[in-house]
């Protein structure tokens, strides 16, 4: 993975997508989805706004997980000065730059590379900034390749998070058309993006210029195709580049972050108390320092509106000390929890206070605000006995592990977080005691001689949590540090001397959790031969049991050992998985079948609806699949929430290998139909998935002209719908038939031709998609597609589509007409309106219908004559026309209402998503 990460410093601006640990479901809109970097956090982690309209912070190398992929880096200003793109001949060209390794001088820009510009047969290497030595990648023939969508020409816009220019739109919700990019400027390109408004009015708009994003996208449109796996990933952990090696390298250039503007040091809306403000406000926060959350949840997540966000994991850190890791140029605050946490959380400074440090004998004053200790005592626990401590004196009789102190208050003793209490000089105490002795003199006669004081830490720790005491959690510290260097003999000691450690929690986990995670083999027989419960879940997170933690730690043997001792299998992880679904999560084979060996059960659905099978397909998880196909009660016919079968699932996800491997085991539903509609070979071809096309029809014997239950189509009429060349040419190949009608009496070509052109007129990539049509329509004629074929409504395959494609498939016809076949045997090609029976119904039903001209024979009328609303003469004969020539009506009125070119609509055809 890391030699795919891109090494520059500066991507505020940039346009990403999702990428290969992405984990935050469909947040960013779902995948092909663009949002725009607007900040870095730090860490490893940037701010993104995404085209839809959230805003998630996502890894860009911190815990050496990549969330995103860059897909354009115009607008932050990468430039390959001295270039040309050798296809379409941009100079100087932006973002990535992609060269041929094969052919010498054969530069392209990004959208020429994934446009299929040049050989996709041909090696070519990524080059991601000037002076970079590049990225080898796999030719683009057997790469996966996948549409962007989003803020493209043409999708409806209203005002975003950034918005500044008052009610220019037209006011709150107007929508706006965006109609294109400005031109490029010196530093950088495709970061201000031009919309027209419904009041007309036109301006420009930061997409990404600055950090800043103007608009929210209502409704996306489709943009450029790209290669998924060769796009670069986002990664800011990279060492920063001196100045010398700035100079070096041009035009490279670095990371910048501003600094913050002054925060307040208090925080708003929380009763502090006059000391714990005046506290708060002196102390300073460094690195190293030990600190906790001065915040309740709600008060956090305000907090950190402006500081990256607040996570599950911030929320649960409220109550614990952490230790400052490092302080942002921004001001942020870093911060790590337990010393087995490697992750920093990044918190706005006014939602943590530094801790005072306490020794024995100290003299403190616990805090006053009743709100404010709880909420800093939350791990440790607070008892009502605790209210009347609050703002009074006491002294400090033992300091725990982590920085817990145990105070003294009027012959009590409680365990306080250090953040409950402030130091306080040793002559407070002596007027605090005058004013309780008269209290103490009556409890003495009242009360039995002993007295808390002389009680034992460890009895008091019991009324807390279990390993909350100084010598419980110093116990629990040593027996964690034997359990990591697998010292069983020590383990086993310190659990006979103290049974209760064998269940305590520390950190959040237990002994036995740490021991299956590390591996510790010998601690683990060790811990369970002591009675530790291998079913167990930590208090405070029911996703942490020990089976977890051995699938977690991927140790298959420790997961066998578990379930042959009678752990738990069918325990549900948020979000609703079982311990099958995080074994395939993490490639263990082994895990998968002994859990199935033990009883667990592979058919069981998460909460998407979706069984183990559906799982490993999902992720291409070729491994598991094979292992779970081996089981004999694997269900394969078990539907998801989408109504997707195993084999189904398999065909639109493009994994050959499941098809092949179901195929194997049973193909008794190679032609079953999903919601009685789709078959898998539909399915495949829709999708241009050629190889499981192959599969499905060879290895499967799936009937190659099968027909859709609702519209009476078959995979070739899939094909030539969505203009599928691949998977159109191996249907033919496998004996489709190319004459076959569906329910509207349409044959492939009439779809071939007609089908819907993406981003018409906008350029290159539909100029590629005519071409594409051009060349399906005319692979079936030469494979023996009638010309002259009408459909339902009459109408041949050339009255449908874009002028570019009919008159492509024109042109073809007139210099191969050896090849043409007609239904109606005809010498020359017909394409008159058809007959419907009387006169009166053929006006009827030609009312408004776009015909040839009837005077010069044009392919496509485009005025329309009144009273009789016929529109059959072009605008160049309707000059001398007084009589309509279909019905001879006399003529009051002509309307140009255009040619009109009519498309079929893939949604309204076809119901296969």
């Amino acid at each position: 993975m890391s030699k795919n990460r891109m090494e520059i410093h500066f991507f505020v601006g940039a346009r990403v997508l999702r990428g290969p640990d992405w984990g935050q479901g469909d947040s960013d809109g779902g995948e092909g989805y663009l949002g725009t970097v607007t900040q870095l956090l730090g860490n490893g982690r940037v701010c993104v706004v995404w085209d839809k309209g959230a805003e998630t912070i996502c890894r860009a190398g911190g815990d050496e997980k990549h969330d995103l992929r860059l897909f354009d880096t115009a607008p932050s200003g990468v430039r390959h000065k001295g270039t040309k793109c050798s296809a379409c001949g941009q100079g100087d060209i932006w973002s990535m730059l992609w060269r041929c390794q094969q052919c010498t001088g054969s530069d392209l820009c990004t959208f020429c590379y994934s446009e299929d510009k040049h050989e996709i047969n041909h090696r070519f290497i990524r080059i991601d900034w000037p002076g970079d030595v590049g990225q080898a990648l796999p030719v683009r023939k057997v790469s996966v390749k996948v549409r962007a969508i989003g803020i493209f020409p043409g999708a409806k816009v209203i005002r975003g998070k950034d918005w500044m220019w008052n009610d220019q739109d037209g006011g709150q919700s107007s929508e706006g058309e965006v109609e294109g990019y400005e031109p490029e400027a010196v530093d950088s390109w495709r970061n201000l993006i031009r919309v027209r408004w419904q009041s007309g009015v036109v301006n420009s708009y930061r997409l990404g210029f600055q950090g800043k994003v103007d608009l929210l996208c209502v409704e996306e449109e489709t943009g450029p195709f790209y290669y998924r796996d060769h796009l670069p990933l986002l990664d800011i952990t990279q060492k920063e580049v001196t100045s010398k090696e700035r100079a070096s390298q041009g035009s490279r250039p670095s990371l910048v972050l501003r600094h913050p503007e002054p925060h307040k040091s208090v925080v708003e809306n929380v009763d502090t108390g006059n000391d714990d403000a005046a506290d708060k406000l002196a102390m300073g926060v460094g690195v190293g320092d030990h600190v906790t959350i001065t915040a309740n949840e709600q008060q956090l997540e305000t907090l950190q509106k402006d500081f990256g966000g607040c996570t599950p994991g911030m929320i649960k850190s409220i109550g614990n000390t952490g230790e400052v890791t490092s302080i942002s140029r921004r001001g942020a605050v870093c911060v790590r929890f337990g010393p087995t946490n490697r992750v920093s959380y990044r918190f706005n400074p006014a939602a943590v206070i530094k801790l005072q440090k306490f020794e024995e004998n100290d003299i403190v004053r616990v805090k006053s605000s009743k709100d404010l200790t709880q909420l800093f005592n939350r791990k440790i626990g607070w008892k009502p006995e605790m209210d009347k401590t609050l703002g009074k004196v006491g002294r400090v009789r033992k300091v725990d592990h982590e920085g817990n102190i145990l105070v003294e208050v009027e012959g009590q003793l409680f365990l306080y977080s250090p953040a409950c209490c402030l130091h306080e000089p040793a002559e407070s105490v002596t007027s605090h005691r005058e004013e309780t002795v008269k209290q103490e003199m009556t409890s003495a006669k009242t009360q039995p001689a002993a007295t808390v004081k002389n009680m034992e830490l460890r009895e008091v720790a019991r009324d807390h949590m279990d390993s909350g005491t100084p010598d419980r959690v110093n116990a629990m510290h040593r027996l964690f540090a034997a359990i990591k260097c697998d010292d069983d003999r020590k383990v086993k000691e310190m659990c006979l001397l103290d049974p209760n450690l064998v269940e305590c929690e520390y950190t959040g986990i237990t002994p036995l959790i740490l021991a299956l995670y590390e591996g510790r083999r010998k601690c683990v027989r060790v811990l369970l031969e002591l009675g530790a419960d291998v079913s167990r879940c930590v208090s405070d997170d029911s996703n942490k049991t020990p089976m977890s933690a051995a699938l977690e730690g991927k140790n298959e043997d420790l997961v066998e050992l578990l379930l042959e001792l009678g752990a738990n299998k069918e325990h549900w992880y948020s979000p609703g998985v079982t311990a099958i679904d995080l074994a395939i999560k993490y490639s263990l084979v082994g895990a998968v079948l002994a859990l199935a060996k033990h009883g667990a059960d592979v058919n069981k659905k998460n909460l998407g609806g979706k069984t183990p099978i559906h799982i490993a397909i999902e992720l291409k998880k070729t491994d598991i699949v094979e292992a779970l196909l081996s089981l004999p009660e694997v269900d394969i016919e078990i539907e998801d929430d989408n109504y997707f079968n195993a084999l189904q699932l398999a065909c639109l996800r493009d994994h050959p290998r499941s098809v092949e491997l179901i195929l194997q085991r049973d193909k008794s539903g190679v032609n079953k139909r999903r919601k009685g509609d789709s078959s898998p070979l539909h399915i495949a071809a829709y999708n241009d998935h050629v190889e499981c096309v192959r599969l499905l029809v060879i290895n499967g014997g799936a009937d190659v002209n099968i027909r859709n239950e609702r519209t009476k189509g078959t995979a070739l009429h899939n094909a030539c719908l969505a203009g599928h060349f691949a998977a159109a040419e191996a249907l033919l190949e496998l004996g489709a038939d190319v004459n076959v009608v569906d329910a509207d009496g349409d044959t492939p070509l009439h779809l071939a031709v007609g089908g819907k052109i993406e981003n018409y007129g906008q350029g290159d990539s539909a100029d590629v998609e005519i071409m594409c049509r051009v060349q399906l329509s005319n692979m079936l004629i030469s494979a023996g597609a009638f010309v002259d074929a009408r459909n339902s409504q009459g109408r041949t395959p050339l009255s449908y589509g874009h002028t570019e494609v009919r008159e492509g498939v024109k042109m073809f016809i007139k210099n191969n007409r050896s090849a043409v076949k007609l239904k109606t045997g005809r010498g020359s090609v017909d394409f008159s309106p058809p007959v419907f029976g009387g006169q009166d119904n053929l006006e009827e039903k030609l009312k408004r219908v776009g015909l040839p001209c009837g005077l010069c024979g044009h392919p496509k009328s485009d005025v329309t004559l009144y009273p009789c609303q016929h529109k059959c003469v072009c605008s160049g004969c309707s000059v001398a026309v007084t009589c309509c020539p279909l019905c001879d009506e006399p003529v009051k009125e002509k309307i140009n209402t255009g040619p009109d070119d009519e498309v079929y609509d893939l949604e309204k055809k076809f119901n296969l998503m």
